[in-house]
């Protein structure tokens, strides 16, 4: 039978030996952690919605750009196979503009809206059907969305309420909020310049802008119909918006 020689040898064999039963239990705890997914994380469906999200404002964005300010044009002009929408327009002779749209960015939001609301509820479905064999998931019923265009970024509120668990973790949302980068904000701002100068003025000075204002580069083509069409484009961002103008229209011969 080993005996201890004295009180220091018994008490550092129990030190070492309580160091090894730590060690064990620290392998074990952090063997667990990797075999074991991180519930939480998974149950947190931002990333998904976000990407939803952004997808389906993209999407009408495109649309939006293109069409000057609408989803669907209602009083527009082709040129080069585009039907492009009159911002600011008079069917009459001599007489400059009016604006069709006084508020331009509420509309541009409320056209957002109008394409996506109904895309960007369906995104929590859709996570819904990809992870049912991973987590219990409830969506509910309710459904509200806000557009908010700023300087250089659209921002988005969702209400929506939905529910997920898995074993005893639980995580409920009921609001959801996003910002997209986008620089359409300060893009309309400049359009609603060239819109109050063709209307006070017929006219609008895009070269003089732009020495001013580098960041934007303006392009005005008048067509054989005495329409003029405007594409502004932010040079960093590459986006472009165009719309047509038809002001002060002399008769034809004059």
């Amino acid at each position: 039978r080993f005996i201890f020689k004295n009180k220091k040898s018994q008490i550092s064999f129990f030190i070492i030996i309580a160091i090894i039963i730590c060690f064990l239990i620290l392998s074990i705890i952090i063997f667990n952690q990797k075999i074991k997914p991180n519930i939480s994380n998974n149950l947190n469906p931002n990333s998904f919605i976000e990407s939803c999200v952004s997808e389906s404002l993209n999407e009408a964005l495109e649309i939006i750009k293109k069409n000057g300010g609408f989803i669907e044009i209602k009083n527009g002009v082709m040129y080069k196979d585009e039907n492009i929408n009159f911002l600011c327009y008079t069917p009459r002779f001599y007489e400059p503009c009016l604006n069709q749209n006084p508020l331009l960015i509420e509309k541009v939001e409320s056209e957002i809206k109008k394409y996506s609301e109904e895309k960007i509820n369906q995104c929590f479905y859709n996570y819904k059907k990809i992870n049912k064999k991973k987590f219990k998931i409830e969506v509910g019923d309710n459904f509200e969305i806000n557009i908010t265009l700023k300087p250089e970024r659209i921002d988005v509120k969702v209400k929506k309420e939905m529910e997920i668990s898995k074993e005893d973790e639980k995580n409920r949302y009921e609001e959801f909020n996003y910002e997209i980068i986008s620089q359409i904000y300060n893009i309309l701002k400049v359009a609603v310049e060239i819109i109050n100068q063709e209307s006070n003025y017929c006219n609008f000075d895009n070269l003089g802008f732009m020495i001013f204002y580098p960041s934007y580069e303006i392009t005005k083509i008048k067509t054989g119909e005495s329409n003029t069409i405007y594409s502004i484009s932010e040079i960093n961002s590459g986006e472009t918006f165009k719309f047509a103008v038809r002001s002060c229209v002399l008769p034809a011969g004059i």
